[in-house]
């Protein structure tokens, strides 16, 4: 392996202004040990007689924290090609590493590796002192738990849970390892992550979906009924960027998702007053989702009886969905709280919303 330091013997005129000369650095590895390294022949290196980590570079922070040019640890790279005996062997030398830092066994071969700065200039040996460096992001966002989870690899993220003791179990979109186990449909590993961090049924993506949106939205009652527990039903009144919440997004799906919808209106029967960006309420979706049972739910409940004439931001109540969408059958029609001479912002009556459709139906 071989080290060059290259100056620039240059500099423009524009550029002199007395400016320090900048000093590059680079390091490579030796083609024989690189390959050898790529192919695995590992017997290749019983006779070298330099510490292994100089194959890397002369002067480096532990291997086991050290980022390729991608910002991925080998523990990144383990967890994304679901090598799980590189996982359990790189977590087994992270712990015994820290138990040597923590002994202060500075004779070890472990402490000797470790005693360095890593690169974010961090104090010697920080990044493995804190159990969190195991959710170190690589540049795409991406930790090794949120890796494992997102290619449904339950094995080895359930060893990396082992040394994240206090995680964010980050990726990108704004998505968490929480977030991938729910639409993965894995409910070992989403107790798993919940036994360590439950904060994250709070977690929302880009989208600003949580778990629980998820859950609710692919039809996953035990992995609701999971997320629900607790102190964990705060995530049932929290709304993505239109508003909708979990409860809601159920409900938009049908009958198929009634068990959920049950569910989390029995858990949290507050949330149904919840309305999204355009004003509309669970009874609203009910109706457009053509949910003759969910409409029936909901509206046998006399606490929600509110709702009937609720108005969204255009005035329409869910009679008046009810006339838009064809929904000629639905009960809520006859239901006798329902006020049927109420006039959305165009000043129309949910009849005349009807009358209005069956014309447009009928233009060529």
């Amino acid at each position: 392996m071989a080290d060059s330091q290259v100056l620039p013997e240059t500099q423009l005129a524009s550029e002199i202004n007395d400016q320090p000369k900048q000093k590059h650095i680079i390091t490579f590895m030796d083609a024989k040990w690189y390959n050898a390294a790529a192919e695995g022949q590992i017997n290749k290196f019983k006779d070298y007689t330099e510490p292994l980590d100089l194959l890397l570079i002369s002067k480096c922070p532990s291997l086991l924290v050290e980022p390729n040019i991608r910002g991925e640890t080998p523990l990144h790279i383990a967890a994304r090609f679901g090598r799980k005996n590189i996982v359990e062997c790189l977590i087994d030398s992270i712990k015994n590493a820290q138990e040597d830092i923590e002994r202060g066994a500075e004779a070890s071969t472990s402490d000797q590796m470790l005693k360095t700065t890593s690169p974010d200039k961090e104090e010697p040996c920080m990044r493995l002192k804190n159990p969190e460096f195991a959710n170190i992001a690589n540049a795409a966002g991406e930790s090794p738990l949120y890796l494992a989870a997102v290619r449904e690899n339950n094995i080895i993220a359930s060893k990396i849970l082992e040394i994240c003791l206090s995680p964010a179990y980050t990726g990108p979109d704004g998505r968490t390892a929480l977030h991938e186990a729910v639409i993965s449909g894995d409910a070992d590993l989403t107790r798993k992550i919940l036994n360590k961090n439950s904060s994250l049924t709070r977690e929302q993506d880009e989208e600003g979906w949580t778990p629980l949106h998820y859950a609710s939205y692919f039809n996953l009652l035990p992995i609701v009924e999971m997320l629900l527990e607790d102190d964990n039903k705060y995530a049932a009144y929290i709304s993505e960027n239109d508003g909708k919440t979990p409860l809601h997004l159920a409900i938009l799906n049908g009958d198929s998702h009634l068990k959920v919808v049950e569910k989390i209106m029995s858990d949290c029967p507050d949330c149904c007053d919840l309305a999204d960006n355009r004003g509309r309420n669970v009874l609203h979706f009910a109706v457009e989702s053509g949910s003759f049972k969910g409409v029936q739910i909901i509206t046998e409940k006399p606490s929600l009886a509110n709702l009937i004439n609720q108005k969204e931001k255009e005035g329409n109540t869910p009679v008046h969905l009810v006339a838009a969408f064809g929904f000629e059958d639905c009960c809520l029609t006859e239901h006798h709280l329902v006020d049927k001479m109420a006039v959305n912002n165009e000043n129309l009556t949910g009849l005349d919303v009807v009358l209005e459709t069956k014309h447009k139906s009928k233009l060529p």
